[in-house]
C-alpha cells in the first residue's frame, strides 16, 4: 500500500511538472493545432474575397463553409471584420484577453488582445469627452539648455481625439501612430514602421517625441497611460508611459 502510495504521488508530480513545462513553451508549439486550423481558415477567406470581398462578421453560413467549429453559440475561431480590407482570427479564451490572434494588417500570430473594428473605433472616438483643458503640447528644443521641454502651442478648442491623433501623425509623417483602442484609463497606440523613431531620432528625439503623444493624450478625461506597441530598437522602448516618466521634460 505504502509503495503503491509512493508511485502515485511520484506520477502526480511528474504530470504537474509536464504541464508546467509544457505551458513554458512558446506558443507556436503549444498552440500548434489551432495556428494550424487558423491558416487553413485564412486561405479560405483569402480566395473567397478576390471574388466576394470579405464576409460580414455575423454572416455563419459562409464562415462555418471555410472550417470554422460551430459551438451553436459561437464559432472557433472568432472571426471579425475590421473593415472592407482588414479581418481578425481570435481564439478566445476566459473573459480576458490577451488571446491567440491574427490579423490582417501583421499577417502573424500572436498572443495580443483584439483590435476593435473601424466602425465602431470611429464611433468611439468621436463620442470621446473633449479635451478639459484645452490643451495642445508640442517638444521644443531650448538651445540654452540643450534640453527639450514641453510647450503649449494652441487651443483645441472642440477637436476629438481622433483629431489630435491625425495632427500628430500629420506633424511626424515618418512615425504614424494608430490608436487600437482606450481600456480604463489607459490608450493604446500602435506604431507599426517604428524603424524611424527606434532607429533614426536618437534617445533625445525618441523620448521627445514619445513625450508629445503622452502629454497630448493624457490631456482627455480619464485617460493616464498610454501604452505604446512598436518593435523595440535602440533609442526607444514600447511600454505603458505617464507624464511622471517625461519629468525632465
Amino acid at each position: 500500500m505504502n509503495k503503491g502510495f509512493k508511485i502515485f504521488g511520484l506520477g502526480v508530480i511528474v504530470l504537474v511538472i509536464l504541464f508546467f513545462m509544457w505551458t513554458k513553451l512558446p506558443f507556436t508549439i503549444n498552440r500548434h493545432s489551432d495556428i494550424k486550423l487558423g491558416n487553413k481558415i485564412n486561405c479560405q477567406i483569402e480566395s473567397y474575397r478576390k471574388m466576394n470581398g470579405l464576409p460580414e462578421s455575423n454572416d455563419w453560413n459562409t464562415l462555418k463553409k471555410f472550417g470554422f467549429i460551430d459551438h451553436l453559440d459561437f464559432l472557433e475561431p472568432e472571426y471579425q471584420k475590421l473593415n472592407e480590407n482588414d479581418y481578425q482570427l481570435i481564439f478566445i479564451e476566459g473573459f480576458d484577453g490577451p488571446y491567440l490572434m491574427w490579423n490582417s494588417l501583421d499577417k502573424k500570430w500572436k498572443i495580443d488582445q483584439p483590435r476593435f473594428p473601424d466602425s465602431w473605433m470611429k464611433h468611439k472616438l468621436e463620442n470621446r469627452d473633449l479635451i478639459e483643458s484645452k490643451k495642445i503640447w508640442s517638444a521644443e528644443f531650448d538651445t540654452i539648455s540643450s534640453n527639450f521641454y514641453m510647450k503649449e502651442i494652441n487651443s483645441l478648442g472642440s477637436q476629438t481625439l481622433n483629431q489630435v491623433i491625425e495632427k500628430l501623425n500629420g506633424e511626424n509623417p515618418k512615425i504614424q501612430i494608430v490608436l487600437n483602442r482606450i481600456s480604463n484609463d489607459t490608450a493604446f497606440v500602435q506604431i507599426n514602421d517604428s524603424e524611424f523613431l527606434t532607429e533614426q531620432c536618437g534617445t533625445t528625439g525618441a523620448d521627445s517625441y514619445l513625450a508629445s503623444v503622452i502629454y497630448n493624450l493624457t490631456e482627455f478625461k480619464n485617460i493616464e497611460y498610454v501604452n505604446f506597441d512598436f518593435e523595440l530598437g535602440d533609442h526607444a522602448t514600447p511600454g505603458t508611459y505617464s507624464r511622471t516618466d517625461f519629468t525632465k521634460f
